[in-house]
């Protein structure tokens, strides 16, 4: 517990600001960037990896909580309309109902066939003495942080993190944040390319490996190198790794708006700025970000929804494609989608002088713009094999494929059957059911739920606000193995310990204020702040933040009288 409540303190001391500086920088990002967007990925260091490592911490210090008191409390189940059990592990605290972005929300853990009870073991300390390897994400700054604490204060392990290339920046922050561990010899970190992190997987005192990543490194690392070594050793069940190995890997991420009910436009059009915004985010490269959104091709609202969609697309910039292999990815699909729909907007951020768009590390040339780009398919035209439904974009594609069903039932089965079998990967799947077909089919979330082969499942949103759930459990479905490995293998953030896990399911009310939405991000100044605040809530941070909002609100008068700007802060 005082390794946890250090790492709240560091948290709280971290020179945010230059962290979330340096990430923007890496996207690419810099002066003359419009305004919001670098905003939004400037909150993406100084506020969520706040509050997404605060959270996991207080998560973890309840449960050593629990574990110094004996005994691990039981938790709630019920028994779903399909006859599984599922455990109820949101809402159990006064936060839980008093979160503006949670509050109404419900999160429970469905274990798999023939468990009834939620047991809850803290897991073995390992017996070899020996060190995990955590392979670092390169989309988000986050993972790899919370990835650590999984290991460290879950599974007892001590820890080497590998930062990816791009997050080279995050070192001495890191370093920072979890200094005490460092510092008594529990945890080390570095940057390093792919012969460094396969030289420290290999290390004779590896014993235990995670990875953020996608599925071709986890094959290499698991099975081979080339394809058909893969292949091979698949089939002979021999693979290179000869260590334990816990993933979490991409997925074709779909989106089911089952038909039915009476829709106002307002739903329409959020709904769509929902979805929008999921795929927009982080210029499509997140490893939940939608890729095929599901509609009945009868659906009286699906050309005003897709009016909709398209009125909010229009209004996105393009962010610079920083994520390696993005340009080559893009172009591939549109080699294979020729007629997909290109919509073209403007860039976040201009080129420079040269017409270039640089980024670091190194200032990297970037590739040129990438623009949205929808595909409309029908399922009578959707191939056994269709190249966008088992490929993972990591680049602005979505699809839009409808169905012949019409009834909400008929339709909502119909999906989910698509989802399992030509869908790639098992890692989140969002359904969006309108309250009057709960009412008339009051069983039919229950059975999609239970029916979906996934290891994260939302009702109504997507699922960014899972990652500040403290106890959430995030991971591909629970019977995934190493042979076929799509969304990868084993939970992180289980801190309370349940066993058996299949599927973690989040509920949302139809029209939440929770619902993501892009270009809602504060001024740098006031996140460099909230981000300190969120993580150690006390009368100094809510001092610091008051004085930063006034200072703004006064450079702001000041520059509209036409005087010269203060630097907000001072």
């Amino acid at each position: 517990i005082p390794y946890l409540d250090a790492i709240l303190d560091q948290i709280d001391q971290a020179d945010r600001a230059s962290w979330a500086a340096a990430s923007c920088k890496v996207q690419g990002l810099g002066t003359g960037c419009d305004e919001k967007y670098y905003n939004e990925a400037f909150a993406g260091d100084a506020i969520v990896v706040s509050v997404a490592l605060a959270s996991k911490v207080k998560g973890y210090k309840t449960l050593y909580k629990e574990v110094s008191q004996g005994k691990l409390q039981k938790i709630e189940t019920r028994v779903t309309k399909d006859g599984r059990t599922a455990a109820k592990i949101m809402p159990i605290k006064f936060g839980d109902k008093t979160s503006p972005l949670l509050a109404g929300n419900t999160v429970e853990v469905w274990l798999k066939d023939g468990t009834t009870e939620a047991v809850r073991e803290f897991p073995d300390p390992p017996i070899n003495g020996k060190v995990c390897a955590v392979l670092g994400a390169g989309n988000q700054t986050f993972l790899s942080l919370t990835d650590v604490l999984d290991r460290m204060f879950l599974h007892s392990e001590v820890v080497c993190l590998k930062h990816h290339e791009l997050r080279s920046y995050s070192s001495p922050h890191v370093a920072f944040v979890y200094q005490k561990l460092i510092a008594d010899g529990y945890m080390a970190e570095f940057s390093g390319d792919g012969a460094q992190g396969a030289a420290l997987v290999a290390h004779p005192l590896v014993g235990h490996v995670h990875i953020t990543g996608g599925v071709g490194t986890f094959n290499k690392i698991v099975w081979g190198k080339t394809p058909s070594e893969q292949e091979a050793n698949k089939k002979a069940g021999t693979p290179v790794l000869k260590k334990s190995i816990t993933a979490e890997l991409g997925n074709v991420t779909p989106w089911v708006i089952v038909p039915g009910g009476e829709w106002k436009d307002s739903d329409l059009s959020h709904h769509a700025e929902q979805i929008c915004g999921a795929f927009t985010g982080n210029n499509s490269c997140n490893c939940m970000t939608p890729r095929v959104v599901i509609m009945s091709k009868t659906w009286q609202h699906r050309e005003r929804f897709m009016h909709h969609f398209r009125t909010h697309l229009a209004k996105e910039k393009c962010n610079p494609p920083y994520y390696p292999g993005t340009g080559d990815r893009y172009r591939r699909f549109l080699e294979q989608y020729p007629d997909a729909e290109v919509v073209k907007t403007e860039l976040s951020m201009p080129p420079n002088s040269q017409g270039q768009l640089l980024a670091e590390p190194g200032q990297r040339v970037l590739d040129e713009q990438t623009p949205w780009a929808l595909v409309h398919k029908d399922l009578s035209a959707v191939k056994s094999d269709e190249y966008g439904f088992q490929t993972e974009a990591f680049a602005p594609i979505l699809f839009f494929l409808t169905l012949p069903e019409e009834n909400s039932d008929e339709f909502a089965r119909a999906a989910v059957k698509v989802c399992n079998e030509k869908l790639c990967g098992t890692l989140c799947a969002i359904l969006v059911v309108h309250p009057d077909v709960e009412k008339s089919h009051p069983s039919l979330v229950d059975e999609l739920v239970g029916k979906l082969e996934y290891g994260m499942i939302g009702l109504n949103c997507w699922l960014h606000s899972a990652y500040i759930i403290d106890r959430f459990p995030w991971g591909g479905w629970g019977h995934e193995t190493l042979r076929d490995c799509k969304s990868g293998v084993g939970f992180v953030s289980n801190s309370l310990c349940i066993q058996n896990i299949e599927k973690s399911f989040l509920r949302t009310d139809f029209v939440s204020p929770g619902h993501f939405k892009r270009n809602l991000s504060p001024p740098t100044e006031i996140a460099t702040v909230l981000g300190g605040l969120m993580a150690r809530p006390s009368f100094l941070n809510f001092t610091r933040l008051f004085r930063t909002m006034l200072s703004l609100v006064f450079s702001g008068v000041l520059k509209a009288l036409g005087f010269k700007t203060l630097k907000a802060g001072s």
